[in-house]
Formats: structure tokens, sequence, C-alpha cells
């Protein structure tokens, strides 16, 4: 296949960067003006299952030398484990690693920390928080409308968590799904239905990764849609069944995710 735009990896980075900063500059450059500027980033992505005990890394990068000693600690000591969604506090350690120089001189600096909680969790939904928003701080990762952090589930509860359909430079669309986890499929073709004003489309699977699903539907356009996961044919690397599940929207009106697709983030449970 060609023409499809996707880049699931850094996807997320650049919406966010563009919406903060613009995509015509770098980040720590407006209009040809130059400031500072630390990123936060968890290496988890929000709404992660099977996370672990941790400990959870959170890297720290900076576009205008500003990452020393006293500003990693400052900021690092804004990082919170809580119950979600309640927000009751976590008690951790922070382990703080060196500041090194990038490779590539972009980031110049950046730094990795390691929060661990000081006793077993339970089996739920905890947020990893970087603290209040701040002028100079950016990160692409928030939730619950605007919340610097990510959630993460210790256990294995693997559940569907975006549904995106992508522009192709040939008729119909791209249909990618990404799971809360790596999951494992003896028929990655028959994990999913498509349908659309009552038809049911013919959407090949041409790439199936532990976390993402890639669909081709030929006669897929703009519009209503219905997406069914069918019951027992994708599991979790525990053997466990991602339930069965049904989500209708009008792709016409959902988000842009990344550039050429947009996106439907299923809630977390």
């Amino acid at each position: 296949m060609t023409g499809f735009v996707r880049d699931w990896s850094c996807a997320a980075v650049l919406v966010a960067l563009c919406a903060i900063a613009g995509c015509a500059s770098p980040p720590g450059q407006v209009s040809g003006e130059h400031f500072p500027v630390i990123g936060i980033r968890a290496d988890l992505a929000d709404g992660t299952t099977n996370a672990g005990q941790g400990p959870f890394k959170v890297s720290y990068s900076d576009y205008g030398l500003i990452l020393d000693d006293a500003a990693l600690g400052r900021l690092t000591a804004r990082l919170a484990l809580r119950t979600w969604p309640e927000g009751t506090d976590v008690p951790t350690v922070v382990t703080i690693g060196p500041i090194a120089p990038s490779n590539n001189n972009v980031p110049e600096n950046m730094a990795v920390v390691e929060i661990a909680p000081s006793s077993a969790l339970e089996d739920r939904w905890y947020s990893l928080q970087f603290g209040p928003a701040e002028k100079g701080i950016r990160t692409s990762q928030s939730f619950d409308g605007g919340v610097p952090g990510i959630r993460l589930r210790p256990g294995a509860h693997p559940a569907v968590r975006l549904i995106q359909f992508c522009q192709a430079s040939v008729p119909g669309g791209k249909f990618v799904v990404d799971f809360s986890e790596p999951v494992t499929a003896a028929s990655p073709a028959e994990i999913f239905t498509v349908t659309q004003n009552g038809v049911l489309l013919d959407c090949p699977s041409y790439d199936f990764r532990p976390q993402t699903l890639f669909e081709f539907c030929s006669t897929l356009v703009p519009g209503p849609v219905t997406v069914t996961l069918v019951a027992g044919k994708v599991h979790g690397a525990g053997g466990e069944s991602l339930a069965p599940g049904t989500w209708s929207f009008d792709t016409s009106k959902l988000p842009s995710v990344e550039s050429g697709c947009v996106g439907y983030l299923v809630e977390l449970q």
C-alpha cells in the first residue's frame, strides 16, 4: 500500500507541539523567537495496561539549555502517582538519573527519572502526573481534559484504545486500531468488522504488530461507521480474550490525531 500517512510512534508528540508552538517552528522557537522549553514524556502511553509494578520512567528534555540539576530537582518533585479517578496519593520513591547531552543535540540535554511505588500496587487504574501546567514546560501527554501525565494499570487487561481512519492516495481508507497492551490473534482479519450504510465492508489486514492492527477498506468513505470487536478473536499475553464491543461514530466529525488521520479514543474501563 502506498500513499498512507501514519507514524504512531511520534504522532502524539507532533500533534501536541503543533498545537502549542506551530508546526512551522521547532520546539522552543515561534516566529523566529527562541524561548526556553523543557519537555516531559513518560515511556508508557496513556491508558496502558499490563504496566507492571514499576519503576515507571519519565524523560525530561531541554530545548533552551535550562535543564540543570536545580530545574530537574524542582520538576521531579512535582511527579505524583495517584489512584484514578479518585486522586489519592500513592507513596513513591523517585530516582533521578544524570543529565546528559543528546546525540543529535535536539533536545540538547536530557535526563531519565524513575518513579516507583513504595508498596505493591493494586490491580486498578492509577495516574502518573507531571505536575500542574506551567509556562515553559511542555508535554504531549495529558488526560481528563488536560491534566499533564498518563494513566496506567499494573495488571493485564487488554482493550481497544484508539480507532483511526487515515486518508490514502487510492479510493477507500486505512483502518487502524491500537490496543492497550500487546495482543495476539490467529487471524487478524477476523478481529473486527466495519459496517457502513448497512453494508459490511471488505477490510483485509496487511499488518499486525503487538499493539496495532492495520487494515485497508477499499470502499470506505467519510461518514457514519460501526466498528465491532468480534468475541474470541484476539487475546492478551496471558491468554485472556478481549471482551466484544461495538462503537458507532461519524468519521467526518472525528478529531484529527495526526496528519491525514482522524481517531476515536475509547474510554477507559
